[in-house]
């Protein structure tokens, strides 16, 4: 059998933003423990109290306002943006990744925004537009699953500090998600993590990481 307080504490921890409420302070206890309160109940398993329950919100609302911050602050070292892209996948077959080191021979040398991703049961390319008759004629025996075109990327390079920072992914993917813009990919290296997305989004995509940028001065 659960404590109330550690059963609120994992209601609350559940959710990101009655969590960021109750920190700033924000949290109306008493109509958020009517809420939680069958919750809390499943969790102890005995009848709780609302009071009981708003009692446990404040005294964690003490503990957690002691807390570093959920969302830290992100500063950006570089923004590069690049328009005109595709995307294609296929099935992961052996046909399909020796085809894969073919056309990665062939472009090694370019210079162009180009990126391979390989799943569990999928190979993505991410390339320019004018490419996708070469990577039709290397994968010719294979159906692509998808190809989407009118596509756009933006690469953010970051100190390396942020590595071992909890919830820097989640900083940045909440301030798309706050605007609503729906990301097609998102890859990763050491500092750097680009996003890809609809070529009509490019723009505002651009002006919310570019706050990342100015903030750095």
């Amino acid at each position: 059998m659960r404590k109330v307080s550690d059963a609120v504490r994992s209601v609350v921890q559940k959710s990101p933003q009655a969590y960021l409420m109750l920190k700033q302070g924000h949290l109306n206890l008493s109509s958020y423990a009517g809420s939680i309160s069958r919750e809390v109940e499943s969790h102890t398993k005995k009848d709780v109290r609302q009071n009981t329950i708003v009692a446990s919100l404040a005294r964690l609302r003490k503990e957690i306002q002691k807390d570093k911050p959920l969302l830290p602050r992100v500063v950006l070292d570089d923004i590069a943006a690049k328009a005109g892209l595709i995307e294609i996948s296929f099935e992961k077959t052996k046909e399909a990744l020796t085809s894969l080191q073919a056309f990665s021979r062939k472009k090694a040398e370019s210079s162009a925004f180009f990126m391979i991703t390989q799943g569990i049961g999928e190979i993505t390319l991410i390339a320019p537009e004018q490419w996708e008759t070469d990577i039709q004629k290397l994968f010719s025996s294979m159906k692509p699953k998808i190809i989407v075109r009118n596509l756009a990327s933006l690469t953010i390079r970051f100190s390396e500090k942020y590595m071992t920072e909890p919830n820097t992914f989640y900083a940045l993917l909440t301030m798309f998600a706050m605007e609503r813009m729906p990301i097609v990919e998102m890859v990763s290296t050491f500092t750097e993590i680009t996003f890809v997305l609809e070529q009509r989004h490019v723009e505002r995509a651009f002006s919310i990481l570019h706050s990342l940028l100015i903030s750095k001065s």
